[in-house]
């Protein structure tokens, strides 16, 4: 299994990882995807990320994870036109038993689009712990991404352009929020994925 080193999605060397206290280590199957993502944080394994094989239960997995003693997700993989779908279960440190679910949607570059809370009883999608993103930071010299967030009844609330960055980031509500379409030139059908809390955007 391939090993990788990323601080905020930016690969490091081992020996940079080596002298770093907050970083990510990923192990890697043959095929490039992730099987596995440990969060190391001052220097303590915090949280794994455990992604199903095929033909791997997740009952199989806790067996694994439990007895780490380690906050653990367990995430199932599936495809979607050129996106993909990860669905997981999030587990207290220890524990079988699921404390949170959500669902996640990457395009063909890996980049996030969509995250979406599900309530754990109903299995139903949370709006307003929804979020949806245009381009990804990566570090300080980002400056082409920007976040949406969502009401309760699924309606866009705010769209914040360049979240990250304090001293210039914008707000956009939908009085203003064709500025942000013609920015990144969205097609009438992804602006208006944009504009609600669905989870699946048009497949063209």
């Amino acid at each position: 299994m391939i090993v990788r080193y990323k601080i905020f999605e930016k690969e490091i060397t081992e020996q940079q990882a080596s002298r770093s206290e907050d970083y990510d280590k990923l192990y890697l199957l043959p095929d490039g995807l992730v099987k596995k993502k440990e969060e190391i944080r001052s220097g303590k394994l915090v949280f794994i990320s455990y992604y199903l094989d095929t033909e791997e239960t997740e009952a199989q997995a806790k067996l694994l994870l439990i007895p780490l003693n380690i906050r653990y997700h367990i995430i199932q993989r599936e495809e979607y036109g050129n996106y993909t779908v990860e669905s997981a279960n999030g587990y207290t440190a220890g524990s079988s038993i699921v404390a949170s679910k959500y669902k996640k949607l990457l395009n063909s570059d890996n980049e996030t689009i969509c995250i979406q809370q599900l309530d754990l009883q109903t299995n139903q999608p949370v709006f307003e712990q929804t979020g949806k993103y245009i381009g990804e930071y990566i570090d300080e010299r980002s400056t082409h991404y920007c976040s949406f967030d969502y009401n309760p009844d699924g309606s866009l609330d705010v769209c914040e352009f360049n979240y990250m960055h304090d001293y210039d980031s914008e707000w956009f509500r939908q009085s203003n929020i064709q500025e942000i379409r013609n920015y990144f030139v969205l097609s009438d059908a992804m602006y208006n994925y944009y504009l609600t809390a669905d989870f699946l955007p048009p497949i063209t």
